[in-house]
């Protein structure tokens, strides 16, 4: 192809993947070229701007699945012009690998797959429940989710299905919430999750439950020292303590003190709170007793101020132990 020649506005990708080779240009130059065709070949038709910009937007959930649809299209048109190895073309990898950030052991389909399997799940709720959702809408959410992740099971091998949920699921989001405070190793995570995977009601409802038999087989799993740091990471007053410690400028041994104070007076309220031998008025009193004893040797460690905001952020908690 000379300078002169055109390319008609008309040709085929086949045709202008020719000229493109004729002309001498590389190959990652020509699947970006062919990428912004096709990009062009399934714009989508424009509607007349809204500047009725305090509506509601009654068409996002419809838009999100046409932009899905789009999509699918260009990337069929991308393996129709180059064939299957576009799909581990590092410069497509998010049209093609989508979910590679999370799940980069599962192949370009299977990324595909469940990523759509996604968002046509959160566009469809988004469309049913556009007007708010009643409390029977809630059942209706967890079953739509349940079969959003029977399809997905239904895509995987067992083993993949196993390294998705170490990944995606509930429990495994929980169990990094306190990855800052307890350093897993890649195995400790992996036997900690399969404990608490096959303990019975560990994840119901919103939070942690207690299932003394899980803590007893990570406890003998751990060991006692690393236990104790596993159960502390799951305080939600030790967390508290210690962004209290970073604001206050306090030691790394000042934060542990306090944290003892306060778990002490929390466990020796929780013993009260279940004491009948006194009537509710001595109890009472006896947990204020226990809470100013606290504050004032937290005080005594970190300084009035400091010790303020402790019993601010963690007063009337519990240590959360599941």
């Amino acid at each position: 192809m000379t300078p002169r020649q055109e390319i008609p506005d008309t040709a085929s990708d086949a045709q202008l993947i020719e000229a493109l080779g004729e002309a001498g240009v590389a190959e990652p130059l020509m699947r970006q070229l062919i990428y912004a065709k096709a990009l062009l070949d399934n714009a989508a038709e424009r509607a007349p701007g809204n500047d009725a910009f305090w509506q509601r937007d009654e068409g996002r959930g419809a838009a999100t699945l046409a932009r899905l649809e789009r999509q699918g299209l260009i990337r069929d048109q991308l393996v129709d012009a180059f064939g299957e190895a576009i799909r581990n073309d590092p410069r497509f990898v998010d049209l093609f690998r989508p979910l590679n950030d999370s799940l980069p052991f599962l192949s370009s389909d299977k990324q595909v797959a469940i990523h759509e399997i996604r968002v046509r799940e959160q566009a469809d709720r988004s469309m049913r429940f556009a007007g708010g959702m009643l409390r029977e809408g809630r059942e209706a959410v967890r079953e739509s989710r349940e079969m959003m992740d029977q399809a997905i099971q239904a895509l995987l091998s067992a083993a993949e299905y196993e390294e998705y949920e170490l990944r995606e699921s509930l429990l495994s989001r929980r169990m990094r919430r306190s990855a800052d405070l307890f350093d897993y190793t890649e195995q400790e995570f992996r036997e900690i999750y399969r404990i608490l995977d096959e303990s019975p009601g560990v994840t119901s409802g919103s939070g942690w439950r207690r299932n003394e038999d899980a803590d007893a087989r990570i406890a003998a799993y751990l060991g006692e020292d690393r236990f104790a740091e596993y159960m502390r990471a799951q305080d939600p007053a030790d967390r508290s303590i210690r962004l209290v410690g970073a604001e206050g400028g306090h030691s790394d041994a000042e934060v542990n003190a306090v944290y003892a104070i306060q778990k002490s007076a929390i466990d020796e309220m929780r013993t009260l709170g279940w004491d009948r031998s006194l009537d509710r008025t001595r109890r009472q009193e006896r947990m204020v007793e226990i809470r100013e004893t606290a504050e004032s040797d937290i005080a005594g460690v970190i300084g009035e101020a400091s010790a303020d905001s402790v019993m601010q952020n963690t007063k009337g908690r519990r240590s959360i132990r599941r």
